[in-house]
């Protein structure tokens, strides 16, 4: 018997189950023909504006300094991007190629899409068809634009080369700087004061060549930072102008790296706290070449601060004014801020100063010109003649002069006397403008650090008779040992045969008086000074001289000779640097540390300082006596005293504190030795490790 048989349970099963598979087919191919046409639509419309971008960079210039490149030197790739007057939000603003490096551009005619735009200095290579980019610049720039949207899964990218209308020969390439580096600091806080000094490290890709021919040439680094203008009270802030805070080229003439040299000057300052020093990203150059061995001019862009290719952001570096000596005092010291009260403040007068300085001759220190006077009945000199007279010690032949007012000492002496300070300092610039009438060629100079070597019963409490004080110094054998910078004409010899003009010597006394220069540097040519014959000071015969300590080096300058006075604000001095590390000579391991300094003759008649500078070292006291509480810089001024023309301490509304300390300085308190910082409006202890 014959019969059909039906569809079973399975049967249906399968036949549903390939149904829905065959529609899941046909619909995933729906889907993937529309995410292409999708796509496709996006990259149609990314392309469009890609290419409205590149016609929009068409339209520019290829650098903004292409047609005086030579001079200027094309746009580094650190200056990539919009300059100060221009928005990269107007792309009309917008003049050269490189100024849209780094831009996000969106337009409502292209939704939903966000386009960034890439430049770089490319070189081609048409032989191997390559395009790699290059850090110094070329006459090709290279734009890629990246354009991303929701509905795409890759961004759509496109790129063009713009040419500078140059032959590549014509630009070889420039030096320019790799690297700006601060130097000899420790990353951090940093204090400044007048006297101080930072030196930079500015890093080229090939060696550099400075051709400086002109007198007035100029190379520097301009720093942004405070300038205080005015007296104490009535300070005046304002932002530092190109070239008045710079860092000035020092050496590396022929290397890849240049040394650059930044001097604190007295109205260099922040105004608070927080404000630290920086830079401008451009080298100074004025009345000459900075080149390669190609005779290419350098570019003279620096990285920016913040660059990875700066440190400057490793240092916060606070300026602050000269320091002075103040009281202030603690709550914990309520009761000396009250005995300081009923006291008077003296402010020391430059006659003040000339009666009080020590004096030293042969193997003698006389502590004030009293002393001088009075050690002089009991001690018998070495005259100029080479015999001892009594009552001839030129100790007590230092003239105070008028007119301008000077320090002189008019004996022709035949050994080292010297004017020294009572303080001592190891961080300090020093200067002043030597002078003689008389027509003799032997040496004027400035102490630089004095080391005193004397027994301790010349300290003995109570009263002593001078002439057992004195005597018992030099069989004792005082041993004085002086580091100096000496200048003449063409005086004496420090060392048999050497003759010179200009140096940093080290003199040492004997027990019996009798000292001997020992020679560290020292030059025989200084300007267009001969080199044979004598070259006499004679009447109105000026040169400025200047030391700079650092800690344990020593810097010496000095000037020509001339009929006027140099001009103490813009002298004039050699590119003859002496530099001394007393860490490098055992023979001047004594001078480390604080010593004191001053002035100093060697067998020249009329020895005289005129327009005497002194950076760095507490030079002044606040006659004001202050109270405060709190700690850190977390302070406040409870009570404000200031001494009235009488010496006696009145009181002040706390909030006229800054019109009488001005802007930040550093303050010692005489009495305790504790240091704080006058900031412009309060008093807050030195600091460790604010802000």
């Amino acid at each position: 018997m014959n019969y059909s048989r039906g569809f079973t349970y399975l049967d249906t099963i399968f036949g549903l189950t390939a149904l829905l598979l065959l529609i899941g087919f046909i619909y995933g191919s729906i889907q993937i023909v529309r995410e292409r046409t999708v796509t496709n639509q996006l990259t149609t419309i990314a392309d469009a504006f890609s290419n409205e971008l590149l016609n929009e960079l068409s339209l520019r210039i290829y650098d903004e300094n292409i047609e005086n490149f030579r001079t200027l030197g094309l746009t580094i790739k650190n200056d990539f991007g919009a300059d100060e007057a221009e928005s990269q939000a107007d792309l009309s603003s917008l003049d050269d190629i490189d100024d849209f490096h780094g831009i996000s551009v969106t337009n409502p005619a292209y939704s939903g899409m966000t386009a960034t735009i890439e430049l770089d200095y490319v070189e081609v290579d048409t032989m191997n068809s390559t395009v790699t980019t290059s850090i110094p610049p070329t006459t090709l720039k290279r734009a890629q634009i990246e354009i991303t949207h929701a509905r795409l899964r890759n961004p759509y990218r496109t790129s063009q080369i713009f040419g500078a209308n140059m032959l590549p020969e014509e630009l070889i390439n420039p030096p320019y700087v790799t690297k700006m580096l601060l130097v000899d600091e420790t990353p951090g806080l940093n204090i400044i004061m007048p006297g101080d000094a930072l030196s930079f490290k500015v890093a080229f890709n090939e060696n550099v060549f400075v051709t400086d021919a002109e007198a007035d040439f100029s190379l520097y680094i301009n720093l942004n930072f405070g300038i205080l203008t005015g007296d104490i009270g009535t300070y005046q802030n304002r932002a530092s102008l190109p070239g008045e805070v710079k860092a000035d080229y020092v050496s590396g003439d022929g290397t890849d790296t240049l040394l650059f040299r930044y001097e604190v000057e007295e109205n260099h300052a922040s105004t608070d706290i927080d404000q630290f020093l920086g830079y401008t990203n451009e080298l100074t150059i004025q009345n000459g070449r900075l080149v390669n061995s190609e005779d290419k001019e350098m570019i003279n862009s620096l990285p920016g601060p913040d660059s990875e290719d700066s440190n400057f952001d490793q240092y916060s570096i606070i300026g602050l004014l000269e320091p002075i000596e103040s009281y202030i005092y603690t709550a914990a010291e309520l009761d000396s801020f009250n005995q300081q009260n009923n006291e008077q403040f003296f402010e020391q007068s430059p006659t003040e100063i000339f009666n009080n300085w020590p004096r030293t001759e042969r193997n003698v220190y006389y502590a004030n010109k009293a002393d001088a006077e009075n050690g002089e009945r009991w001690y018998s000199c070495l005259n100029h003649w080479g015999t001892y007279t009594r009552g001839k010690c030129a100790s007590i032949e230092w003239e105070l002069l008028a007119n301008p007012e000077r320090v002189s000492q008019p004996e022709n002496v035949w050994y080292l006397n010297t004017f020294i300070s009572p303080d001592s300092l190891e961080k300090f610039t020093f200067e002043a403008t030597l002078s003689s009438n008389d027509a003799d060629d032997d040496y004027i100079g400035l102490v630089i650090a004095y080391e005193r070597n004397k027994k301790d019963i010349c300290n003995a409490e109570g009263e002593h008779d001078p002439n057992t004080c004195i005597t018992e110094e030099i069989s004792g054998g005082i041993n004085n040992s002086f580091l100096v910078l000496m200048r003449s004409g063409n005086g004496v010899s420090p060392l048999t045969g050497n003759v010179g003009r200009f140096g940093v010597l080290y003199w040492l006394e004997a027990k019996n008086g009798s000292g001997r220069f020992r020679n560290l540097y020292w030059t025989k040519r200084v300007f267009n000074e001969s080199t044979a014959g004598n070259q006499n000071w004679r009447n109105n015969q000026y040169t400025r001289v200047k030391i700079m300590r650092d800690g344990n080096i020593i810097k010496a300058w000095t000037g020509p000779f001339t009929n006027v006075l140099p001009d103490p604000d813009n002298p004039q001095y050699s590119d003859d640097i002496i530099e001394i590390d007393l860490a490098s000579d055992n023979r001047l391991h004594k001078f480390i540390g604080k010593r004191q300094y001053g002035y100093a003759t060697y067998s020249q008649a009329r020895s005289q300082y005129y327009d005497v500078q002194l950076l760095g070292g507490v030079t002044s006291r606040l006659d004001v006596n202050i109270l405060i509480s709190g700690s850190g810089s977390e302070t406040s001024v409870d009570e404000f005293y200031k001494a009235n023309d009488d010496g006696n301490y009145i009181e002040q509304d706390v909030s006229t504190l800054q019109s009488v300390l001005g802007y930040p300085r550093q303050a010692t308190n005489p009495s305790t030795g504790n240091i704080f910082v006058v900031t412009s409006n309060n008093v807050i202890f030195y600091p460790g490790d604010w802000p």
